[in-house]
């Protein structure tokens, strides 16, 4: 090997690394070509190659599959995901729709529009399919890893060199994490550029002592015992219900379809601007967003069992934390306010009385919480008093999905509870009527009502951009250099119907404008196979090698998800097209 090549497994622009025909490992990545592969590639004037297959825990997708599905929408993944998913285990239906979301989340973990991942918690009583839940969501994953030991040497291994999809498995999960010292990693896999000091040549003194690791990336967590409460406020939970049934056995080779499948979705997305989601309140909406979104891609709105999710975690934390039971005994002497205020020793009693008595909490402590949590305080004949304001008491009882307190014309308080009707509904047409079943998740398409075939029904419009995520994912560097024993794998992109020569930047075309509509539409970053019709050119504006022959994109040929509008079809590393919303 020569001394200037570097071995990397991930750099801008890479979709992943695959397996070509011969058994090689070969770099899959985007450039002003499309869809590429390679076995050594230059950047930024390096020569990169990949590591050898001993180094890869996880299942690769084939190279040749992953093209040949790159050039195509596929309708039907996200059903296909949640087929394959209820062959391993059982989870409600709508809760399953999340759980495959997520799945499909770890594919976008470096789109360049997320920036918070959720962490997947299964937990449970022993014998309930947690392990089985998580080895099928792993191997179906990006990269995934069962992880059997929490050491930070190999945390931040796996995920400053391979960027992976990390399920850990564990009895006693949080305080395993404790023990090894990783607990400030676990806590920061769920956002984007967090990173861990760790102090590593202590004798260079101060600066040079110390390492920055990114930390970032999916995480699947299955536990018997509870997580710590900070990080169970990155969690979407799944309790594993009761469910014995002679259920399949995951095994990575099971996967192998739906790796090529997701690996040709996430060369397809990484340049398209996401959705626009209404995000839920908090942390919750932070890490739900991309749940949201992928949700959208597919017509699919996970708001309604989302919110549910969230606040079944708000009202565990009402029982669980120190916060939660000061608030509910605040609302039960709510009665017992007079002049605004609260004396101090009966909100000890209370809280003291709703903790069931064990190790009970001092005044000192109590007062400390309170002005923590913002609440003013005086003393009055040598007993100490809160004022009860709304602007303080509200916010906490809307995080703990309590209701809101408001103040009568007499002086009293009264609690005006929510009304928290649940619409637990889906776009899952058919549903899995018993476990037996599965095969009832198959045959809807992106936005298609029922009884329609493939491609049928409205498309959902993409969030309008004016920046190109494109230039912020794929360098236009990227370049196949020549095997030294004159093995190149020459890129095998997604070629036209015409075989004509793909536009450069300088080439531009007006798309055709369906009859009765006029204006110009937003730009989305779009695959798909060319046409030849409406060609015109531009003079050379010295960026590129000259005026080729270009191109207009078919709109029967774009993703179920956009909705085709009027405007300009240009070329910027892929086609672009413009599209008016709905």
């Amino acid at each position: 090997m020569s001394s200037k090549e570097t071995i990397a497994a991930y750099f801008p622009g890479l979709i992943d690394l695959a397996k070509d025909k011969d058994e090689r490992i070969v770099f899959l990545f985007k450039n002003e070509q499309g869809l590429q592969a390679a076995q050594r590639v230059g950047l930024e004037g390096e020569l990169l190659v990949p590591p050898a297959i001993e180094h890869l825990p996880f299942l690769l997708p084939q190279a040749e599959e992953v093209i040949g599905f790159s050039g195509q929408e596929d309708t039907k993944l996200f059903d296909d995901v949640l087929a394959y998913l209820a062959r391993f285990f059982y989870l409600p239906s709508n809760e399953l729709e999340i759980f495959a979301a997520a799945l499909l989340a770890t594919y976008l973990q470096d789109h360049p529009e997320v920036f918070y991942l959720p962490v997947v918690l299964l937990f449970g009583p022993p014998e309930r399919g947690k392990t089985r839940a998580g080895k099928a969501f792993t191997y179906a994953s990006f990269r995934g890893i069962h992880v059997v030991d929490l050491r930070e040497a190999n945390l931040i291994r796996f995920t400053q060199n391979l960027r992976a999809t990390l399920f850990l498995d564990f009895q006693s999960f949080w305080k395993k994490a404790l023990q090894e010292g990783s607990s400030d990693i676990l806590l920061l896999r769920y956002e984007k550029g967090a990173k861990v000091a760790r102090v590593l040549f202590p004798d260079r003194g101060p600066f040079n002592d110390t390492r920055y690791f990114e930390v970032y990336g999916p995480t699947v967590v299955a536990s018997n015992d509870p997580v710590h409460e900070i990080l169970d406020t990155r969690c979407v939970p799944f309790s594993m219900p009761n469910r014995p049934h002679n259920y399949e056995v995951p095994a990575p080779e099971k996967a192998q379809d739906l790796r090529n499948r997701l690996t040709a979705w996430r060369s397809r997305m990484m340049d398209r601007v996401l959705p626009e989601v209404e995000l839920l309140p908090g942390r919750f909406g932070d890490i739900t967003k991309i749940l949201l979104q992928v949700g959208s891609l597919f017509g699919r709105d996970f708001t309604p069992i989302l919110r549910e999710i969230g606040q079944e975690k708000k009202s565990s934390g009402l029982t669980e934390t120190i916060e939660g039971v000061i608030i509910q005994g605040i609302v039960e002497l709510l009665p017992q306010v007079k002049n605004g205020t609260l004396r101090v020793d009966d909100l000890l009693r209370k809280v003291n009385a709703l903790r069931g008595g064990r190790y009970p909490l001092t005044g000192q402590f109590i007062g400390k919480k309170l002005r923590a949590m913002g609440f003013k305080k005086r003393f009055v004949k040598g007993r100490s008093e809160i004022f009860i304001e709304t602007s303080i008491l509200n916010p906490y009882l809307r995080d703990f999905g309590l209701g809101e307190v408001s103040l009568h014309s007499n002086g009293t308080f009264y609690l005006k509870p929510f009304s928290k009707p649940f619409d637990n509904t889906t776009n899952l047409k058919k549903e899995v009527e018993s476990v037996e079943s599965v095969d009832s998740y198959k045959g809807v398409g992106v936005g298609m009502r029922e009884g329609e075939g493939e491609g049928g029904g409205e498309g959902i419009p993409l969030k309008h951009s004016t920046h190109s995520t494109l230039s912020t994912f794929c360098p236009e560097s990227i370049e196949i250099i020549d095997d030294s024993e004159g093995r190149e794998l020459a890129g095998k992109g997604v070629e036209s119907e015409s075989q004509e020569h793909r536009p450069n930047d300088n080439d531009e075309v007006q798309a055709q404008e369906p009859e009765g509509k006029s204006g110009v539409g937003e730009d989305q970053a779009v695959q798909g196979r060319a046409g030849t019709e409406g060609q015109s050119q531009q003079p050379d504006n010295g960026r590129g090698p000259g005026r080729r022959q270009s191109r207009v994109i078919t709109i029967e040929e774009q993703a179920q998800v956009l909705q085709p509008g009027t405007g300009k079809v240009r070329r910027y590393g892929i086609p672009i097209i413009s599209f008016r919303r709905r």
